[in-house]
């Protein structure tokens, strides 16, 4: 799979700590400059209906923050930013955020492959 080859990729040729902590912040700045949070809910909606285990996660800061992220801003966007994102959770230690970032990136990529 292109993505797990991108994130082993990532995770291989820039160390971690070498961008621990941007990604969030990225998410910040893009959420921000898009004004994403009006859309919240069709967000958590969409997030559940791609990966009904994501239900379990929306409360948390981080999984809440992909799902306005990737609804809201380009596909190519959400999908660079979930790779980093995924790379920085599991080397964090948060392998289970790192999942549902996994996942929702699998189902975005799938959707719109061909495109």
């Amino acid at each position: 799979m292109r993505i797990a080859a991108l994130s082993l990729c990532l995770s291989v040729l820039v160390a971690p700590s070498a961008f621990a902590g941007l990604t969030q912040d990225d998410m910040t700045r893009v959420i921000s400059r898009l004004d994403l949070e009006r859309m919240r809910s069709e967000a958590h909606a969409r997030c559940v209906t791609d990966v009904p285990a994501a239900i379990e996660w929306l409360r948390d800061p981080i999984i809440d923050q992909y799902c306005l992220l990737r609804h809201g801003a380009t596909r190519k966007t959400g999908l660079f930013l979930g790779v980093r994102l995924s790379v920085e959770l599991e080397h964090d230690g948060k392998t289970a955020q790192a999942a549902i970032v996994d996942q929702l990136l699998d189902v975005q990529e799938a959707s719109n492959e061909g495109r």
